[in-house]
């Protein structure tokens, strides 16, 4: 069983956490195990529900917690997709009967992101991250099992000199896609109202931002200087690109270097990114007469 939690959860059991068929998540994981050797890599968007409250004055009340209705955080929606394969998966409160209790669709999302490796998320580290990380404390579930994030937002602001780092504007610029446009702030408002066209619409809305965030984490990905190394996944002895496993690779007539020495290149022929070796390719006595900065 490849989607979620490592195996150990029956179809049945993951259709009953869903509710969803079982045919229908039989279908879906024959369509999308992920292959031996690869990282599992979600990529993955949430949409979550505003806040409500009491107040006099726009511009100058301090809402303090009695004036609060509701807090925000409550999930609606969300996407996911496994990088590389076709489908999107997507919930929602509304799929559970109950406009006031989100933990059966932050259960579904706890399960995916129990079974990745790598999470993919544009200011997944500040928001999506810890809204769900919120959301499972609150509801009682346990931590999912150990991830490593990879937050396009960080990476476009490190690396890049883009006018706006919005996802929005990030795909126009780079001519790979845009969000869905929608009618605004009344669209959660009737999502709040449980209107299922409102939800119909949320949904498309979050899963063309899911395809959009893969194609923006397509294109930043060889920029990315820390990316997990996705090579450790592989069980063969093949050299591998550390950042989208293809073994695709040659080296390059360039060294990279450290502060004590150097190692050879390699160059990515699929994704375009930098690998370096990880034996100096000094010798010893070369490496023993060369000083470091104190």
């Amino acid at each position: 069983m490849e989607l979620y939690s490592g195996g150990h959860l029956s179809i049945r059991e993951i259709a009953e956490a869903i509710g969803k068929p079982k045919s229908t998540v039989h279908d879906f994981i024959s369509r999308n195990k992920i292959k031996r050797g690869q990282p599992k890599i979600l990529v993955f968007d949430i949409e979550t529900a505003p806040g409500t409250c009491f107040y006099w004055r726009r511009k100058t009340t301090y809402i303090n917690k009695d004036m609060v209705i509701d807090k925000p955080g409550k999930v609606l929606t969300w996407s996911a997709k496994w990088l590389g394969h076709e489908d999107v998966i997507s919930d929602s409160i509304l799929a559970y009967g109950n406009m006031q209790d989100d933990f059966k669709v932050c259960e579904s999302l706890w399960h995916l992101l129990d079974d990745a490796d790598i999470v993919v998320a544009h200011n997944g580290d500040r928001f999506d991250i810890k809204m769900m990380n919120a959301r499972f404390l609150m509801h009682g579930l346990p931590p999912t099992s150990p991830y490593t994030s990879v937050d396009t937002l960080k990476i476009a602001r490190k690396y890049f000199g883009f006018d706006s780092n919005r996802l929005d504007e990030l795909g126009q610029d780079l001519g790979i896609g845009r969000k869905m446009k929608h009618e605004g702030m009344s669209l959660w408002i009737r999502c709040l109202d449980g209107d299922r066209d409102a939800f119909d619409t949320m949904v498309s809305y979050n899963e063309q931002d899911v395809l959009l965030l893969e194609e923006l984490y397509l294109k930043v990905r060889p920029y990315h200087k820390t990316h997990p190394n996705v090579s450790l996944y592989s069980e063969n002895e093949q050299v591998k690109c550390v950042k989208c496993g293809s073994n695709n690779i040659e080296p390059v007539d360039r060294h990279a270097y450290s502060n004590t020495t150097r190692y050879h290149l390699y160059k990515c022929k699929d994704c375009n990114g930098f690998s370096r070796g990880r034996v100096s390719d000094k010798t010893t006595a070369q490496r023993g007469n060369i000083l470091a900065s104190s």
